[in-house]
């Protein structure tokens, strides 16, 4: 009882705690983009962030007693924070911040909403229905976590792009243009990290698919409103992003075009997202 009341203690913390430090995170790189102040280098802040998150979905695995990615919670924090590593990564290598309040302020909001849900009750309600098929569904949400990783990433750096573009045609050279990287950085992170998602998305729809084949009347529930829902938007999201990758590839399809569908595919899965927490 000692441990068990000290991991909810332990998780109730950093549940608090890390919206307030993503949101340390994006103040520090808003700083960075907006004044000028430190615009490459390296955030000494959020490899322990990250580390922090990692901790606390350890923890809410334990306190759960099954993995916390079969709830709408746990997938909004953990692409919060394997988008947040993933521009750890990025950051690292380019040693460019100027991207970096705009990912965060994106990250913060995964977070916030995650937090919010966990503290109002849900991450307790229906947690033994879940947890039934939390082994059965790991191959499908595995890279259906990657997809909403490097999606969320191909729709910001696609906004970004989609600014810059807007802003060079008008003959507008003012702040953003000014602060913002070159053009093409901007659509090229988009377009690769619209492929990646493009990828695990597929395996993600294909491994779904054949749990709907396998489904049976006493199975997990695979058959219920909400999970042929997420299927039937998760597909259009596939196809915006597939009409995206092949019109580059084989249509020569102009980068803005492209990044306009990264984006659009991400707002789809958020629409998913949403209604995953409506209908839980």
């Amino acid at each position: 009882m000692g441990w068990e009341t000290t991991t909810g203690h332990l998780l109730g913390l950093t549940n608090w705690l890390l919206p307030l430090l993503y949101l340390g995170l994006l103040t520090e790189y808003g700083v960075a983009f907006f004044l000028r102040v430190r615009p490459r280098g390296r955030s000494a802040w959020l490899p322990a962030v990250v580390a922090v998150h990692v901790l606390f979905l350890c923890l809410l695995a334990m306190s759960l007693e099954h993995s916390p990615f079969v709830r709408s919670y746990g997938v909004l924090s953990v692409v919060a924070v394997s988008t947040a590593g993933v521009y750890w990564l990025v950051e690292f290598v380019t040693r460019e911040r100027r991207t970096g309040a705009f990912v965060f302020l994106v990250v913060f909001l995964f977070q916030y909403t995650s937090s919010v849900l966990l503290l109002s009750g849900r991450a307790e309600a229906g947690a033994a229905r879940f947890g039934a098929q939390a082994g059965a569904s790991g191959l499908h949400i595995l890279p259906a976590i990657v997809a909403y990783t490097a999606l969320t990433i191909a729709a910001v750096y696609g906004v970004l792009h989609i600014v810059t573009q807007g802003n060079l045609k008008a003959h507008r050279f003012g702040f953003l243009f000014d602060r913002l990287p070159p053009l093409e950085p901007l659509g090229r992170m988009s377009r690769h990290a619209l492929l990646v998602g493009l990828v695990f998305l597929s395996a993600a729809i294909g491994v779904g698919g054949f749990m709907f084949l396998r489904a049976t009347p006493s199975g997990p529930g695979v058959w219920d409103p909400k999970m042929i829902s997420k299927v039937a938007v998760g597909s259009v999201a596939w196809v915006i992003c597939a009409a995206a990758v092949v019109g580059r590839l084989v249509g020569k399809w102009p980068a803005l075009r492209v990044s306009r569908l990264a984006v659009g595919g991400f707002l789809v899965l958020m629409t998913m997202l949403v209604l995953s927490i409506v209908l839980s």
